[in-house]
């Protein structure tokens, strides 16, 4: 086993982690949004659309385990980010603002640190 096989495993599973998250971020900008108000609370039933959505437009796809798996985390991930959401303005397009600038840092270290194992 060369030096270089855990750099070429690791790899593909990082360009598609930055892919599915460059996808869901224009997915929460471009997509249908329905929201709802139930109570004091305002119910945003199209995340798992979002997710769905975002991975269908993939170069590489995750599979179906690894969606079901991605759903709750990034789910929970835009629930923690919303500050005050209003019901006269979009959730997802107020949380794509927020996390807008969120996921371009994330996509760009792990990008950067990826090129930087890549240098050594």
């Amino acid at each position: 086993m060369s030096e270089q096989t855990p750099l070429s495993v690791e790899y593909p599973p990082t360009l598609q982690a930055v892919d599915f998250f460059e996808k869901i971020k224009d997915e929460l900008l471009n997509g249908p949004h329905h929201q709802y108000i139930r109570r004091n609370r305002i119910c945003v039933g199209c995340f798992k659309r979002h997710v769905r959505e975002a991975n269908r437009k993939m170069s590489m796809p995750l599979n179906p385990y690894l969606l079901s798996r991605a759903m709750i985390p990034v789910t929970a991930f835009i629930h923690a980010v919303i500050s005050h959401p209003n019901a006269e303005r979009s959730v997802c397009i107020e949380v794509r603002l927020e996390v807008g600038e969120i996921l371009e840092d994330v996509i760009a270290r792990r990008i950067i640190s990826v090129d930087h194992l890549f240098e050594e």
